[in-house]
């Protein structure tokens, strides 16, 4: 979604209980312990470099800054972006869309929220504009700040060897959030991958890249931890020792909608398990092309064979014709945009509670995640199948809110059982009741108006808070006429041809000054 990309958008922040990573989180606030910090971290980070060099097979051409920010200061940064990056206005917008959507509740602004949640958990973010990454929470022993440093160095890497701010502020231009979601698995994921690996071999002396199925395990049971996971393996750290500064940080996503937690925190999860399948089957080579030739969806990303060969399967890109008119005098699109498969099944995992039966994750249970898979089974099985979507949140001049949302599937099949699960989502947030309507798979009667549900061979429309079924009828036959194509995406940049020196420092480009290379800060 649109969101995420609108704040800094954290490494090593999510997977900070996953696994490897365990101790106190605190920040040194004396000016005296901030220098000896900064130049014993400074140091470190040369060494870092050099052990990433060797495990990726890249170089560094230049040196990277290396900074501290307290959580303060973060906050207060973040909020200087949004005022420049998301006006009042559209922020509105999007709240009110979201709220239709039924991504969010009221109750949760999803300005606040965002800077709030991410400000309790972040541990470190690497700004592309200064070539510097920044840390956080300076209480955190080595074997939580090595592995994080590691993840922000390797953004560095992947900024000089694929432009990591142009692929964002080319997938931005497309206002396609399901788009923008992909290109994180891809930037996140391959971060998150080294990070864990790394750690796992230093650590614990275990070499994942040599561990096959068993490895698969892990970087599953990760990708399956769910909100409730998360804050058991807080609870678990904090046990055995590691402070209860974890716990805390994992406590604030308590209240964050799951949504929202799935889009923040999957790109690094999820993402590190389709970087895994990837370089299992195609090496770097396989991973390098991920960069240089984007994924076009995240179903491409959670469903790696879907992205070459002969299962390879491009989105459809849906568009809405205008139905402002349709809707009635004073009425406007308040906001439009794509979903795609991983906001969708996210959706369906807020309000449909079933569980995977193949282990399940005992209500996020990290270890009974690690022996089958955790998850939500309808709804991950209602948004398989994803072909393409637009949705539209219009406004009324009274304020009411209407919705039309129209997607595509593989199959009927596929339709029908997000047809399905649909439908319990509307019975559970709507609170109306069913009634009778010809030419609809559903129709239901809700305190804020009518809402239907059709489909058309693999296509389907959903029409929500309007006044009458005829105007849902008139809705739906627009949305149906609207383009739908299938995406072709650009041509693939060059990969990098690898450096034959390591680490030479580059004068002209200083650690810690602006660069003009990406105009507008994008944090990873």
């Amino acid at each position: 979604m649109r969101a995420p990309r609108r704040i800094p958008v954290l490494a090593a922040t999510f997977s900070a209980c996953a696994l490897f990573l365990a101790g106190t989180l605190a920040v040194a606030d004396d000016e005296s312990d901030r220098k000896a910090f900064l130049e014993k971290q400074r140091v470190k980070s040369k060494e870092l470099m050099g052990e990433l060099e060797r495990f990726r097979g890249d170089k560094f051409d230049r040196e990277i800054g290396v900074e501290v920010m307290t959580t303060q200061q973060f906050k207060d940064y973040m909020n200087a972006q949004l005022e420049k990056d998301l006006p009042q206005e559209e922020s509105d917008a999007m709240q009110k869309a979201y709220e239709r959507m039924g991504l969010i509740p009221s109750t949760f602004n999803i300005r606040t929220g965002m800077v709030d949640m991410m400000a309790s958990a972040a541990a470190a973010f690497y700004d592309p504009d200064k070539d510097t990454f920044y840390i956080l929470m300076t209480g955190m022993d080595a074997g939580q700040l090595e592995p994080t440093m590691l993840h922000e160095l390797e953004h560095a890497l992947q900024d000089q060897l694929f432009d990591i701010g142009k692929m964002m502020k080319d997938a931005e231009a497309s206002k396609n959030d399901d788009l923008i979601t992909a290109i994180r698995f891809v930037v996140e994921g391959e971060a998150n991958y080294i990070m864990t690996c790394w750690a796992a071999k230093k650590q614990q002396g275990m070499d994942l890249e040599r561990m096959g199925p068993m490895a698969r395990q892990i970087f599953k049971m990760q990708a399956d931890m769910d909100k409730d996971g998360f804050l058991q393996m807080a609870k678990m750290q904090a046990e055995m020792g590691g402070g209860d500064e974890a716990l805390k940080a994992a406590e604030g996503l308590k209240d964050v909608p799951n949504w929202l937690f799935r889009v923040l925190t999957d790109p690094y999860n999820k993402g590190q398990l389709s970087i895994f399948d990837v370089k299992q089957k195609s090496g770097w080579k396989g991973v390098n092309a991920l960069f240089t030739n984007p994924p076009q969806s995240t179903e491409q990303m959670l469903h790696p064979e879907k992205l070459n060969g002969p299962n390879k399967d491009l989105p459809t890109a849906v568009a809405l014709p205008a139905l402002e008119k349709t809707l009635g005098e004073g009425w406007k699109l308040l906001h439009d945009n794509t979903l795609g498969e991983h906001a969708l099944a996210a959706l369906f995992e807020g309000w449909i509670k079933e569980k995977k039966k193949s282990g399940g994750n005992g209500g996020g249970n990290p270890m009974r995640a690690l022996m089958g898979g955790g998850g939500n089974a309808e709804g991950d099985r209602a948004a398989a199948g994803w072909d393409g979507d637009r949705y539209g949140a219009y406004e009324g001049p009274d304020g009411d809110l209407a919705l039309v949302f129209r997607s595509v599937w593989d199959s009927e099949k596929d339709a029908n059982e997000f047809i399905a699960a649909y439908t319990k989502l509307q019975s559970k947030k709507l609170k109306g009741r069913q009634v009778k309507a010809d030419g609809v798979e559903v129709a239901i009667e809700a305190e804020d108006g009518f809402a239907t549900i059709t489909r058309k061979g693999a296509d389907v429309v959903v029409i929500e808070g309007v006044a009458s079924l005829e105007l849902a009828a008139a809705l739906t036959e627009g949305a149906f006429s609207g383009e739908a194509t299938e995406v072709t995406p650009s041509t693939p940049t060059p990969a990098p041809t690898p450096a034959p020196t390591p680490t030479p420092a580059v004068e002209e480009v200083k650690p810690g000054k602006t660069t003009k290379r990406n105009p507008k800060a994008r944090l990873y």
